[in-house]
């Protein structure tokens, strides 16, 4: 008797809760079979990072971890929902659909993972969750680029569905009637359960992907969680990208008279205490008059396919200009993405963990910009680009600093290619080169010009160039042809009414495939950059630098005859006592931070202590004690691009045209 009267409230438990069973089965064999294959492909770094064992183990708890949110509702009212009828044949018919769909999408996302750490050294994170906000360029994108991996999905997703549904419907179609006081004191204690789950710790922080991060290799470090927990964690992030990671306690004081010292300025060019990075560049002046600037950003150009920069030989027009101009053979970006190089090239600014300002609401008006200066001095500015300016939030923050013209993919009446990011270079230039004719020869202009075509899918007019390899559609043939298109477009300027009074940069923004085992590919940030024009005196600047220099290097070459207020921290390159400057470069790679000085790199990562290393040979060698100096100018570089920020000091100040402008 006493028996019939516990065990009748667990009657049909067991059978309500088999679906979830069966489908947990199912989940943890797709990412775990994954999480080999991907381990089999990089068995090497495998071996020499965390070991197989700590993969597989913190494998299962991060997997415990995902199923513990996607299951949160789930699991708790599967069996109140099977004490009634009615909800128990309702919910017969929709658990299943929804657990076939979560095993699709953990699939999806597995699937998904090759070709993306193929593009970006890491699982699927962040950048995969940002893409999907742009579904127009990403789906031309995938189609002419990816479509081995979108035939493999098409095919093994539906066979999946159709496998996992066969199992999970005739489970679901088992559960029987369980007891209503079952449900109801299984409820707090099933939440319960999946709240430990997620946690997945009884200590002060939950578990994150900072717990797994016991490896130099940031791809071995990702390697445990699934790419869907990967991904989802991302868009949990997004939350803080206005928030710059703080890595360590540093005085206020300290940051500004160390980020004060590095530009080699004295204290007394530094007096104005709301601007405290401000100071003023003298620009002398010439018989013509301010000269234009045209900044041209080559899309993802890394020094590795540069000829003259010991790259493979892609770029004859760029090496042959190199002989014209001052060429930059030591040059870093300071990112990995278009929006940073941005950030660095058009507003000097430091690179922290945080979005780009490109992106960030507290920088879409009175924040510094090259254009923004320009303005002042009477220039007409622009950016011209050839696909869609909407693109990572591009117009709306040029438009609100300084840039009063855009031109994109929408202004091209008849161009003669567009593939999947807009219109090829070639019409890009063309477009440039006619926008700037047409302009009053005494009207000084800035343009920004951003090509495209060296994107994936890596499209462009085909017969225009002799392609390096095969297929066409190579990263290798991208890249010859952006080159045979920039150098079309330079021989076409020289021939202008402009060409006499302009000042060209030729600048990449960041390198393409920035991957490694080390925790910031340090080669992989080497870029080139060129500045020419007539007038412009050759050289070779083998000083290392960043693309933060920039600006500070071109402002006295315009010629404006007045000195011009900049807040910028970056040096220029041209000065004759860079011997008393130290070299330095600041480099993000998602969480990230490299702060190099000459040779000395010191790395932040988030959570954990910071390291020192030795640039050697293209390699981070460690390096036993950090050194306090190194790490306390660091700190300030990391800080001080957070500090101006949250106070608004990286900016012009108050001129009389802002009335007017008001």
């Amino acid at each position: 008797m006493i028996r019939m009267v516990f065990s009748r409230p667990l009657r049909g438990l067991g059978d309500s809760l088999a679906p979830i069973g069966w489908y947990l089965l199912l989940a943890f064999g797709v990412t775990t079979l994954a999480r080999i294959a991907l381990g089999l492909w990089f068995a090497g770094r495998v071996a020499e990072g965390s070991g197989w064992i700590f993969i597989l183990l913190q494998g299962l708890r991060y997997d415990l971890i995902l199923q513990g949110m996607l299951l949160l509702l789930i699991l708790p009212l599967t069996p109140l929902l099977c004490a009634f009828d009615a909800t128990r044949r309702l919910w017969q018919r929709l658990l299943p659909l929804y657990l076939t769909l979560c095993v699709l999408f953990l699939a999806f996302m597995e699937l998904a993972t090759p070709w993306f750490i193929d593009e970006y050294g890491l699982r699927p994170n962040i950048l995969f969750f940002k893409y999907l906000i742009y579904p127009h360029e990403v789906a031309a994108m995938l189609w002419s680029g990816y479509k081995l991996p979108i035939f493999i999905a098409t095919v093994v997703l539906p066979l999946l569905a159709w496998a996992t549904f066969r199992v999970l419907r005739p489970a679901a179609r088992g559960m029987t009637r369980t007891h209503w006081l079952t449900g109801i004191l299984l409820l707090p204690a099933l939440i319960l359960l999946c709240g430990i789950a997620i946690r997945s710790s009884f200590g002060h922080r939950p578990a994150n992907p900072s717990n797994i991060a016991v490896s130099t290799d940031p791809l071995i470090n990702t390697l445990p969680m699934s790419s869907a927990y990967s991904m989802l964690y991302g868009a949990y992030e997004m939350r803080y990208e206005g928030e710059a990671v703080q890595f360590g306690e540093i005085t206020e004081s300290t940051v500004l008279a160390n980020m004060c010292r590095m530009t080699g300025l004295p204290d007394s060019a530094f007096n104005d205490p709301a601007l405290p990075s401000l100071h003023q560049v003298l620009s002398p002046a010439s018989a013509t008059g301010p000269k234009n600037l045209v900044i041209i950003l080559e899309e993802s150009l890394g020094a590795r396919f540069v000829g003259s920069l010991g790259g493979l030989p892609l770029t004859p027009n760029l090496d042959r200009l190199a002989n014209d101009g001052i060429w930059f053979t030591d040059l870093y970006a300071t990112g990995t993405r278009s929006v940073r190089g941005i950030e660095a090239v058009i507003t000097g600014f430091l690179p922290t963990t945080a979005e780009s300002v490109v992106k960030l609401g507290g920088t879409q008006r009175n924040f510094f910009t090259i254009a923004a200066l320009l303005q002042r001095y009477g220039y007409s500015t622009s950016f011209i680009y050839g696909g869609s300016a909407q693109f990572d939030n591009m117009a709306r923050f040029f438009l609100n600093n300084g840039f009063a013209t855009i031109i994109d993919q929408d202004d091209y009446e008849q161009p003669m290619f567009a593939g999947s990011w807009g219109v090829s270079d070639q019409d890009l230039f063309a477009k440039a080169d006619a926008y700037f004719s047409s302009l009053p020869p005494d009207q000084p202009f800035f343009s920004l010009v951003f090509s495209s075509s060296n994107h994936t899918p890596f499209e462009y007019p085909a017969g225009s160039i002799e392609p390096y390899n095969q297929p066409a559609q190579t990263r290798e043939n991208a890249i010859k042809y952006a080159d045979h298109a920039l150098g079309g477009f330079i021989a076409k300027a020289r021939q202008s009414r402009y060409w006499n009074n302009t000042v060209f940069l030729i600048v990449a923004d960041h390198d393409s495939r920035v991957l490694g085992a080390e925790l910031v590919p340090i080669v992989h940030y080497h870029i080139p950059a060129l500045i020419l024009g007539a007038g412009i005196r050759p050289q070779v600047i083998d000083r290392m630098a960043s693309q933060v220099d920039l600006i500070p290097t071109l402002v006295p070459l315009l010629t404006l005859g007045q000195t011009a207020p900049l807040p910028t921290t970056g040096i220029n390159l041209l000065r004759d006592d860079l011997a008393a400057i130290p070299p330095h470069t600041v480099m993000q790679y998602g969480n990230n931070i490299a702060y190099r000085e000459n040779d000395d790199v010191l790395i932040f990562q988030e959570g954990r202590a910071p390291l020192q290393f030795r640039y050697v040979n293209e390699s981070l060698v460690p390096v036993a004690a950090v050194d306090p100096a190194l790490l306390e100018m660091a700190l300030s570089h990391t800080e001080w691009p957070r500090l101006a920020y949250k106070h608004k000091w990286y900016r012009l100040p108050a001129h009389e045209t802002d009335a007017a402008t008001r």
